[in-house]
């Protein structure tokens, strides 16, 4: 139902756990024993009386397992998937699909979004990243400028600056040559999980 500085698992734990049983045998087993918000579990006294509307593939989703949603600044949700890239949806419909098979995206396991102030769309993947803009991608992956292809985190700061979380450290990304970031220039480890802006930039 959440993290806390209590808990004795780490969120690079969970994400392994959840990555493992998707790909399981079990995994519809493990999907159906998950608490429901305001139903039951640990979390059945939390949002009750919140209308919960199921949208999956029955309503157009590409793939049951979600992982990243983003709200975009026109409206749009823009849903990552585990293994059926992004699906963007509009007033309840699926209106665009970014996939690896219309070469919008490296890869099709979804882990990150962030927007650029004008709308561009950068979208984190498990192999690279892709800049999905008016309906053109531009893909960068380790071989063109990523630390590591397993992109964690991606995060647009008050300036414009474009700050990526990979399994490969930290980098900042500013005109000219990226800045990276790892355990050389002072990390703790260079398995960037989240980055978030100070109150004061």
């Amino acid at each position: 139902s959440g993290l806390s500085r209590s808990d004795l698992i780490s969120p690079e734990a969970i994400v392994g756990i959840l990555e493992a049983m998707r790909k399981s045998p079990n995994f519809q087993v493990f999907y159906e024993s998950l608490p429901i918000a305001g139903v039951d579990g640990t979390i059945r006294t939390r949002m009750r009386g919140t209308p919960i509307v199921p949208f999956g593939k029955p309503e157009g989703l590409s793939d049951d397992m979600v992982f990243p949603v983003y709200q975009a600044a026109n409206g749009d949700v823009w849903i990552g998937t585990g293994s059926e890239g992004v699906n963007v949806v509009r007033d309840g419909r699926v209106i665009a699909r970014h996939s690896v098979k219309n070469g919008m995206l490296p890869n099709d396991a979804v882990t990150a979004f962030a927007e650029e102030p004008g709308g561009a769309m950068w979208v984190g993947t498990s192999n690279g990243m892709s800049r999905i803009d008016r309906g053109k991608a531009e893909i960068v992956t380790a071989k063109n400028g990523l630390l590591s292809g397993l992109i964690r985190s991606i995060v647009i700061d008050s300036r414009g600056v474009m700050w990526v979380g990979s399994h490969g450290g930290l980098q900042r990304f500013r005109p000219g040559a990226p800045e990276t970031f790892t355990t050389s220039e002072g990390l703790a480890d260079n398995f960037v999980v989240s980055i978030t802006e100070a109150r004061d930039g």
